[in-house]
């Protein structure tokens, strides 16, 4: 977890130094969330594996790249910008599959009424690792030596594919199924279709992931250039003003049995926003770290309360196919946002992209919010969910 927090801050700011144009170097971060296009395909493979050997496959597989990443960084004068994005782009791959792990194996262990809470915690240590530790030691380590991060990343992954592996109880181990990938895909695809809550679920949340991407894409150049930071100040920025990750993603799973899922995330649309645009048209690193640290406790919160209503609703035999259609609308809208946002921070300018995601997150949330509410209270099998 703290590797992939590593990675967030050195591969942007590696892109940056090597004279990445903002389009640029938003076509790199994009490189790393493409792998979400075959997310429905990495959720079949999960159902059907033995999850500990594949999290510690794909763990390992992810030390050796990113240790041969720093080698190449170290030796080379000016990385390839073309190197870093097939880098990103694999250990994206990567955690796919790993990540889609943990969450099928969570309500195998986990019961229904405590999923919230559970959800709550697990999601908070991994943002404190990926979003607020993990960046401000890439951003540290990047200022000592450009090829540092990567090797330290992949010794975390060293870590990683011996810990995770015994984190995940043998019961939670899928036996290998009988039918095909492709038709254990359509399985998934047609029951993310007929599932009405499911649809409008994933609508809301995708317009979230695809303002969110405009901003973090980006967010380097803003850093850097509108606000004055350097590469230890950059990391100390996403750091602290990810700490909301930590209390959001505690809020959510505590709050998960008192307030509907519609009502949080209709609330995280609006405060996201506001967030985006105080961040955008604040001019100060104190007023924007303000903003998006705003951004990160509505965005936690959110997460928190849509993973633990799709794992209460989709039947757990196909858990992560249909998951992985989940993944597949709302990651795979990243890679455009990502674009989007290097478009408008070349053409404009930096801030652009934190305005432009408040308006278009704004409207989103007027538009699905209403119908989500409909279909979350009309669906019986939220009634023992619902709050007293």
């Amino acid at each position: 977890m703290t590797g992939d927090g590593i990675a967030l801050a050195a591969f942007p700011l590696l892109a940056e130094r090597v004279g990445g144009k903002p389009f640029e170097v938003a076509l790199v971060y994009a490189a790393g969330r493409l792998p979400y296009l075959f997310a429905v395909h990495g959720g079949a493979i999960v159902d059907r594996a033995d999850r500990r050997r594949l999290v510690a496959t794909v763990e390992s597989c992810r030390a050796v790249l990113l240790l041969l990443f720093g080698i190449y960084a170290a030796t080379s004068e000016r990385p390839s910008l073309m190197v870093l994005g097939l880098t990103l782009f694999l250990i994206g791959a990567g955690q796919i599959l790993s990540d889609t792990s943990a969450e099928v194996a969570l309500p195998e262990i986990v019961d229904r009424a405590s999923r919230g809470r559970a959800n709550g915690q697990l999601f908070s240590v991994q943002s404190a690792a990926e979003s607020m530790i993990g960046p401000a030691l890439g951003g540290v380590l990047f200022a000592a030596a450009v090829w540092l991060p990567f090797v330290v990343d992949g010794a975390s992954f060293v870590a990683a594919a011996i810990l995770l592996p015994l984190a995940i109880p043998r019961r939670a181990a899928s036996k290998p199924a009988s039918g095909s990938i492709s038709g254990e895909v359509r399985a998934g695809f047609a029951h993310f279709r007929s599932d009405p809550v499911l649809r409008v679920l994933a609508g809301v949340v995708t317009t979230y992931a695809f303002c969110q991407a405009m901003v973090l894409a980006t967010l380097v150049v803003f850093a850097t250039r509108e606000l004055g930071l350097g590469a230890t100040g950059y990391g100390a920025l996403i750091g602290v003003t990810s700490a909301g990750s930590v209390i959001g993603s505690l809020l959510g799973g505590r709050i998960d049995r008192r307030i509907r899922t519609d009502v949080i995330l209709i609330a995280a649309g609006v405060s996201i926003s506001i967030g985006y645009v105080m961040a955008g048209l604040g001019g100060s690193v104190w007023i924007a770290g303000a903003g998006l640290f705003i951004e990160a406790v509505w965005v936690a919160a959110g997460n928190v309360s849509s993973m633990t209503l799709r794992q209460r609703i989709i039947p757990e035999a196909i858990l992560g196919r249909t998951i992985g259609v989940f993944r597949l609308m709302i990651l795979g809208s990243i890679p455009l946002g990502s674009v989007a946002g290097g478009i408008l921070a070349s053409t404009v300018e930096s801030a652009t992209p934190l305005l432009m995601a408040g308006g278009l997150q704004l409207l989103g949330i007027s538009l699905l919010g209403p119908r989500l509410c409909r279909v979350v209270h009309a669906d019986p099998r939220l009634d023992q969910h619902r709050p007293a």
